[in-house]
């Protein structure tokens, strides 16, 4: 629930003639009292800190036959700052239907209420758990429809991809997995759904970004099939389901446990090694020892291959041509002041809130928190390196949210996927044009936690892997060899391109800056969130400046 948001009682609504009246007159009005309470509490409701004023249906749509079921349009205002809309898709259940479904899944249950004068009793439920509304919406893709609301339309769209993926197949609907930001179902093995719950003004960087690497051909990542969009918002967004063994973040855990298992096994230490900027990217030209082919093996080859994929990302979102919003742009003197300047604010912020929590911190990162304090210096002489001569590279649409949670692993390949951005960043900020190197610089920073979440993750109290001096050091191996592995495969496969500064040292500079600001990054997330993960980005930032 939202910080200071105190839950209205959940009374029973009563509901003259059929449920879909709750949407008028009394009943909305109830219905709208008792919405903050249960937004709040739900993963998908972003501003979870901020107290709520009141909750609005500005708009209800019905869906599927017989006005089975609808999609509400909900504006949330707070006590301060801008108003937030979201969609709730919602259907009813009567009598022992109803009982059963609050008994099985009671988050999903926004209101009780009494319908007609029979007294019926049911409950409003989120309709993504109703198959009626789940087909209706793949139903309403597939034929392009355009739904007509109090308010406004949902206009809907599908593509030739729609068509090839859907012919012949059973599409019986799934949600997929816990409750996340936004809620994607799984239509059979064709094709997967991603309902926005937050609407953002215009259309969505999935649809946006989706829609220009299906046009130009990309490979490795999912086909756009279609959208739904309300008002010139996207509110949903179709694309290939990818028949995977889960994502690379998963995939790489299991290959690093089975690494300190072998290494813990054995009496050798490991070489000593100094995972700066500078050193990756040595590593990255001469490849990989035969030491590492040994110890680590093919998961070497497993992220060369990764970086080739995002390399060949990056070519097609920079082959715009005539499309402005694509278009490269290239790198000048003042924007190169300006990333500076936003890396020093960042600095700044997270230095202040650092130095405030220092004596609340975990006793295992109170100490490395307190060196960090003292290399402000050092880090802002690192991200001055940007300023001063111009960097001759363009800059390009990025994924701009780039890890190893955003990539499927097949079995044999990469597919890359959720081309969102940042979700804490306005829209427009994430269509901002920038250096490829930062979705590497992602990339590499998550390796580094893959590299030490063992140690970190616990059962109970216990972490699942004591970090010992031993293995610290081989987590630092690891972790050099394989970001130099997927470095090699990035840098071998973007030769020669515009977006790739020709100047080795222009790469370092660059790539410097981005891997230390996300790692600062992470400190403040860290420290805001998981307080006891803190550790992992205070020994980057530490590592990555050699200190």
């Amino acid at each position: 629930m939202a910080r200071g948001q105190r839950r209205t009682a959940r009374r029973v609504i009563v509901v003259r003639d059929g449920w879909e009246r709750v949407f008028s007159d009394a009943a909305r009005s109830a219905l709208e009292e008792q919405l903050p309470g249960w937004m709040a509490e739900r993963r998908w409701f972003r501003s979870k800190t901020r107290p709520i004023q009141r909750a609005t249906l500005y708009d209800t749509i019905p869906i599927g036959e017989a006005k089975a079921a609808y999609l509400a349009f909900v504006r949330v205002e707070f006590t301060d700052g801008e108003g937030e809309d979201y969609v709730l898709p919602l259907s009813f259940a009567a009598g022992a239907e109803g009982e059963s479904l609050a008994s099985a899944r009671p988050e999903a249950v926004v209101a009780r209420l009494r319908v007609g004068g029979g007294g019926i009793e049911g409950v409003l439920y989120d309709g993504v758990h109703d198959t009626r509304l789940t087909k209706a919406l793949l139903d309403a893709v597939a034929h392009r429809r355009r739904l007509h609301g109090e308010t406004g339309d949902i206009v809907s769209s599908s593509t030739a991809a729609y068509r090839r993926l859907a012919q012949g197949a059973a599409l019986d609907p799934t949600v997929m997995g816990a409750e996340q930001s936004n809620t994607s179902i799984r239509y059979g093995d064709r094709l997967i759904l991603k309902l926005y719950r937050r609407l953002d003004e215009g259309t969505s960087l999935d649809l946006e970004i989706g829609s220009f690497l299906t046009e130009h051909g990309f490979a490795h990542a999912p086909a756009l099939a279609g959208a739904m969009e309300h008002d010139g918002r996207t509110l949903a967004v179709v694309n290939a389901f990818v028949i995977n063994e889960g994502d690379a973040w998963s995939y790489t855990l299991d290959r690093v446990a089975s690494f300190y298992d072998q290494v813990a096994s054995s009496e050798a230490a490991a070489p000593v090694v100094r995972p700066t900027t500078a050193e990756l990217l040595a590593q990255a030209a001469v490849g990989p020892s035969d030491d590492a082919l040994y110890r680590i093996g093919g998961y070497l080859s497993d992220t060369r291959l990764l970086g080739q994929r995002t390399a060949e990302l990056h070519a097609c979102l920079s082959s715009a041509g005539a499309d402005l919003e694509f278009a490269p742009e290239p790198f000048t003197l003042f924007y190169q002041r300006s990333l500076y300047q936003s890396m020093r604010n960042l600095v700044g912020q997270m230095w202040l809130a650092l130095d405030r929590a220092q004596a609340s911190l975990p006793e295992s990162v109170r100490a490395d928190a307190g060196r960090l304090l003292q290399q402000e210096d050092a880090l802002l002489r690192r991200f001055r390196a940007l300023v001063g001569t111009r960097i001759a590279a363009n800059r390009i649409r990025t994924h701009g949210d780039f890890h190893l949670g955003q990539v499927l692993y097949t079995g044999s390949d990469f597919v890359i996927t959720d081309f969102e951005g940042e979700p804490a960043r306005a829209l427009s900020e994430r269509r901002l044009k920038r250096s490829a190197l930062r979705d590497v610089a992602g990339m590499i920073r998550s390796f580094h936690y893959a590299a030490y979440a063992h140690f970190f993750e616990t059962s109970g109290d216990v972490p699942r892997r004591q970090l010992t001096p031993g293995l610290a050091a081989w987590a630092e191996y690891w972790y050099l060899q394989v970001s130099a592995a997927y470095l090699g495969g990035y840098l071998a496969a973007s030769r020669g391109t515009a977006y790739l500064p020709a100047d080795p040292g222009a790469v370092e500079k660059i790539l410097d800056a981005y891997l230390l600001e996300k790692a600062i990054y992470e400190v403040g997330y860290e420290l805001n969130n998981r307080p006891a993960w803190l550790g992992i980005p205070v020994r980057g930032v530490l590592q990555l400046l050699g200190a």
